[in-house]
């Protein structure tokens, strides 16, 4: 069936805002976005934590997304979630952002099906004076690594990670 019509539709909803929260609660609020929404591999978040033009920098820096919905809604096509998961590995509040460790392994919605090995990540959440979420940010060694430092192991339908990770955590 064609589903066009319910991707342009949502890229268009708001959600009531919950303001005036701690980074600490909007931290758990992220947690469940990860444990139980699985939104990396799924595409459901809690739009009612991020603010409706939030930008999103990540994966790939040539296409920063602006909008909450609009993230989720690429999210939504990109991995087979069936096939995919990605694991909250450590989650903090440093400096007033919440900053969040994950791994991520699954299959891409692409008609030849490649298989993304696993690979940990970072993504920093900015809040504004209201504690929403006003920026997702990949670093831009992650972004490299997700946007141009896989190759094909098997002519097309496997990927591998290229080097390690360094991040904040010490996680290699």
């Amino acid at each position: 069936p064609d589903h066009r019509h319910l991707v342009a539709a949502s890229s268009r909803t708001t959600a009531a805002k919950r303001r005036g929260r701690s980074a600490a609660a909007v931290a758990e609020d992220l947690r469940a976005d990860f444990e139980v929404r699985r939104y990396y591999v799924t595409g459901r978040l809690d739009l009612s934590i991020y603010a409706d033009d939030a930008l999103f920098d990540a994966p790939d820096p040539a296409t920063p997304v602006r909008g909450a919905a609009k993230f989720a809604d690429a999210l939504r096509g990109l991995f087979d979630a069936r096939r995919s998961r990605c694991d909250l590995l450590h989650m903090a509040v440093v400096d007033g952002h919440v900053v969040a460790l994950w791994r991520l392994e699954g299959v891409l919605r692409l008609p030849w099906k490649p298989a993304v090995k696993a690979f940990v990540g970072e993504t920093t959440y900015g809040l504004d004076e209201d504690g929403i979420v006003a920026s997702h940010v990949d670093p831009e060694h992650l972004i490299a690594a997700t946007t141009s430092a896989y190759r094909s192991t098997d002519g097309g339908g496997s990927w591998t990670l290229i080097g390690g990770y360094g991040g904040p955590f010490g996680i290699h």
